[in-house]
């Protein structure tokens, strides 16, 4: 028998709850001053990105969880634009090591290859796509798969360039119980201000080179691209990437959030993520039926809101002051855990893989732990297939939900 997903069951009653309303939702009293602001927004995510472009060369976009894929469809839709590329448009990402760049480029930029040699090609990089020793963001494999086809149909002057920005180890090649604790102590403890410095690095180079700025979308999640007015101690700078960048490039960068959910608490070890504003917003989007638009934070309900999108430091900003703008893309209901990728998980890269873990099992913990192929094996096969399914917990769309007033439900 087949088994029932409770979710499934939970989108469906939500379907037929809003079906059963007559025109639309009441607006309820703590969602209309959001509401009414929303009737009178215009412009889609897209073209919000590309305004803040004509007077920013650099667009900082705070994704969702690297898992999440529905919000890829913007980022594609913002490559496939020439006028993306019309001004050296290039994408730098935190998912990936600066370590694969020549290479990856060389194969995105490179000759038509046959279906198997595409295939085969992307594995080898998503095998080797992050210092971290598993690769099962499935999102990562369909954003170049994406870049690889938006080249295609285009001049080399119109290319997209992607440069990784996260730290590099060259683990899968073999590495010792010293070569990882230096990896450590140098790379992973200063990670955020390593990859705004690759960023700059970049950016200032391209500059020279093309004897003016090249517009560059980064995209990092959560406090990595929080503004420099974010602090998490009064007087102290934050070690966020985003920070760095507005040191360097001050008004000539700006930065965005995408609908997300907040992180608001670690419940017996496990972080607990729910909708911004106790679900207020998301309500507001449902309500206005908008799903897909940017905006200004400044000027609006929204960015005088307290700032709940992390942890830390409740009730000292309001979103206005972290972050420059907003886009509401597909809301909740449409999100998608994207995780694995088929045929990923070779014999060889099994075998490197256990090699990795028991050099940092042994780093962390002194050898108290024992790791087995076995083990490594069991924990990698179910990321050996594309597993995708909503992303959205039936508790976390209950948190939206409670705001909605049906306007009249049919008898």
């Amino acid at each position: 028998m087949k088994k029932i997903d409770l979710r499934a069951i939970v989108f469906l009653f939500a379907a037929l709850f809003l079906s059963g309303c007559k025109g639309k939702l009441e607006v309820h009293p703590e969602l209309e001053k959001y509401v009414d602001f929303l009737e009178k927004q215009k412009t889609s995510a897209k073209e919000y990105i590309f305004s803040l472009f004509e007077d920013h060369d650099i667009v900082l976009l705070c994704e969702r969880s690297h898992d999440e894929r529905s919000q890829y469809d913007l980022v594609y839709d913002i490559l496939g634009d020439r006028r993306f590329a019309a001004n050296g448009g290039l994408l730098f990402t935190e998912v990936g090591s600066t370590g694969i760049t020549e290479p990856v480029n060389a194969f995105l930029q490179g000759p038509d290859l046959s279906e198997q040699e595409l295939r085969d090609t992307l594995l080898w990089f998503q095998r080797r796509l992050t210092w971290q020793p598993w690769a099962r963001n499935g999102s990562s494999y369909d954003l170049m798969e994406a870049m690889y086809g938006i080249n295609r149909s285009r001049t080399p002057d119109m290319m997209v360039t992607w440069y990784p920005t996260d730290v590099h180890l060259n683990w899968y090649d073999g590495i010792d119980r010293e070569g990882y604790m230096k990896f450590a102590r140098e790379k992973i403890a200063d990670r955020d201000s390593l990859m705004a410095a690759h960023i700059i690095q970049v950016l200032d180079s391209v500059a020279s080179a093309r004897k003016g700025p090249a517009k560059a979308l980064v995209i990092m999640n959560y406090r990595h691209a929080y503004g420099n007015d974010f602090v998490r101690d009064p007087g102290e700078k934050p070690d966020n990437t985003g920070r760095y960048l507005f040191d360097r490039y001050g008004d000539r960068i700006a930065n965005v959030l995408i609908n997300q959910l907040s992180f608001l608490e670690v419940k017996n070890g496990d972080e607990i993520y729910g909708p911004a504003q106790e679900g207020r917003w998301d309500a507001a989007f449902l309500v206005s039926g908008k799903t897909d638009i940017g905006f200004n934070f400044k000027g609006s309900p929204f960015g005088a809101d307290e700032f709940d999108n992390w942890i830390l430091n409740r009730g000292v900003h309001t979103y206005q002051d972290v972050f420059d703008g907003y886009i509401f893309y597909e809301p909740l209901e449409r999100w998608v855990f994207s995780e694995g990728t088929d045929g990923l998980m070779d014999e060889n890269y099994i075998a490197r893989t256990t090699e990795y873990l028991e050099v940092i099992f042994d780093a962390e913990s002194g050898g108290e732990y024992e790791v087995t192929e076995d083990f490594i094996r069991s924990m990698l096969m179910p990321w050996n297939q594309r597993i995708d399914k909503p992303y959205i917990e039936p508790s976390q769309l209950a948190v939206r939900d409670k705001w909605l007033v049906p306007a009249e439900v049919n008898e």
